[in-house]
Parts: structure tokens; sequence; C-alpha cells
């Protein structure tokens, strides 16, 4: 099996966590009633454009690394870039998903808190950990002749 194979797998399985968070995290904006306003909160807020883009951004690097593997090497120029966008955007919602969960433990009450800090650990860590593996692949698959 090649590496970029590989990579492909790897961003499937990322993506279907990715795919689970936002699930839960619009099921739980959704629910808690209130306008979901982010201009003016403080930084444990994820806004919505963030997860947009991230999501988006996601995709469109996927869609490129198929077509990679399966039309043209060239897309891969394409792709790559587009990972390490995701990678900044992720990184940055992670951060902020940190600062939820401090915003979470001091508000002490679990309908005011932000819906990102009720998002399971589990499943936050095991997206990072296969987004930094994809991009560990993808990079590997990218340099290799």
């Amino acid at each position: 099996m090649s590496v970029g194979l590989l990579a492909l797998f790897s961003w499937l399985a990322t993506a279907s966590f990715g795919a689970f968070l936002v699930y839960l995290w619009a099921g739980r904006a959704s629910r808690s009633g209130r306008p979901r306003l982010t201009y003016g909160r403080p930084p444990p807020y994820i806004p919505r454009w963030l997860i947009t883009m991230h999501v988006l951004m996601a995709v469109g690097g996927l869609v490129f690394w198929v077509g990679t593997l399966v039309l043209l090497d060239e897309l891969a120029y394409v792709a790559l870039p587009t990972l390490v966008g995701v990678g900044l955007l992720g990184s940055f919602m992670f951060l902020r998903w940190l600062g939820s969960r401090r915003a979470r433990r001091a508000a002490q009450t679990p309908n005011r808190a932000p819906s990102e800090s009720r998002l399971p650990t589990v499943a936050v860590i095991s997206h990072g950990v296969l987004g930094v593996t994809t991009v560990i692949l993808v990079v590997l698959s990218y340099f290799r002749p």
C-alpha cells in the first residue's frame, strides 16, 4: 500500500471524527435556545466562520488529494498547502476549545457554558492526532519520488 493511500485513509478517519464533532457542536448550540452571537465574546467561543472555513478547506483539500491519487500528481501542489491551512485553523480551534473548558469550569453550570466545552475530550484529541498523522503522511507522499 502506498503512502498516498494511507494518507487518504487517515484523512477519511479524521473527517469522520470531525463530522461527529460538528454534529455534536451544532446540536448542542441549537438546543441552547439562545442566539449565538460571537462578536464581543471572549476567546473561548469558537466562531461559526472558523468552523465553516476549517470544514470547507478540509473537504476541498480531500477532493484535491483524491484527484492527486486518481488523476494528476500536480494536484498535490494544491492539496498540501490547503492541508496546512486546515491544520492552522484546527490549531486555533483547539486553543479556543481549551479555553471553553476553562470557562465551563468557571461557570459551574452546564447550560451557561459554551457548547464547545461539552465536546468529548477523546473525540477532540483523536481528531487532532489523526489530523497530524494525515499531514505527516501527505508530506511523506509529497516528497517521495
